[in-house]
């Protein structure tokens, strides 16, 4: 029903009847189906906001949520205000998919660097321990060994909720997100709940301070999605800001500085490195 979809969502003003199922959601005119909830936005179209409206309304849209600025056009639909479309997308894309990483052991992994390593030497330790996991990069997702799909520019909310959600299905229960700075910005994962987070890094690529701080002030909230206090946070102790970043679990590792476990040793080889770990 629309009431359960949107739940904790940020809308000020619902026009016309509200208690209607909806069957979908789209953010282009040209996918929505008859019961769809369309969102409308001038990034996701090429087309004018009327005929992008029409569009909708004629493949079927029962509900359409548009920006406050948006004339809300006189078609039998229900329209939904939103003061800030890209929370709304977080919480809709959460709410119409079930909640699913409340229902999963879900990994985050942010920095300047090394986010799709981490990700996939995870995945391989979790193969090799016969677990099942999804996957869910940047612009890509595979459920364990199949299903992969990728998108063109980054993986929006609806496509990240739905891919945990069919993983929920197929009772994986393990899932590992990059979550690069653009996604944090566009609260991409506001409504994702985490059971750890591990920070690559912490630095930037710019060597003016204040922009570097303010990088690490976006990726530091990440711990605010953490499921519980006791949390581990994974970080890299020869960065610089982990001195800066505070949490009950952290866990450091890294080749200089003192740290929960250390490389050593280490060699590289043209096609693969090997080093002593010390825990």
């Amino acid at each position: 029903m629309l009431k359960d979809v949107l739940a904790n969502t940020p809308i000020y003003e619902i026009i016309g009847p509200r208690r209607i199922d909806i069957k979908g959601i789209s953010l282009n005119p040209s996918d929505v189906n008859e019961g769809y909830l369309y969102i409308y936005s001038p990034g996701n179209t090429t087309i004018s906001y009327q005929d992008a409206i029409d569009l909708a309304v004629q493949n079927g849209a029962v509900a359409i949520c548009i920006g406050k600025q948006d004339e809300a056009l006189p078609r039998a639909v229900t329209y939904l205000r939103t003061y800030n479309y890209a929370r709304f997308l977080s919480a809709v894309a959460r709410n119409f998919h079930h909640n699913p990483s409340q229902n999963m052991q879900l990994v985050g992994i942010t920095g300047s660097h090394g986010k799709t390593t981490v990700g996939w030497m995870l995945k391989s330790i979790l193969n090799i321990a016969g677990i099942p996991c999804v996957m869910v990069g940047t612009s890509f997702g595979q459920i364990c060994d199949h299903s992969y799909v990728s998108y063109e520019g980054d993986m929006n909310p609806l496509d990240m909720n739905l891919l945990l959600h069919e993983a929920v299905k197929e009772k994986v229960r393990w899932g590992i997100i990059e979550c690069a700075y653009t996604g944090i910005v566009k609260e991409k994962f506001r409504h994702v709940w985490f059971d750890s987070v591990i920070y690559t890094d912490l630095y930037t690529y710019f060597k003016n301070r204040k922009e570097d701080y303010h990088y690490f002030e976006i990726r530091k909230t990440l711990i605010d999605h953490l499921k519980y206090i006791d949390s581990p946070v994974i970080v890299n102790a020869d960065d610089f800001y982990t001195s800066e970043l505070k949490h009950n679990m952290l866990v450091g590792y890294g080749l200089n500085n003192k740290s929960d476990v250390r490389a050593a040793n280490i060699e590289l080889h043209s096609d693969s490195s090997q080093f002593m770990l010390n825990t």
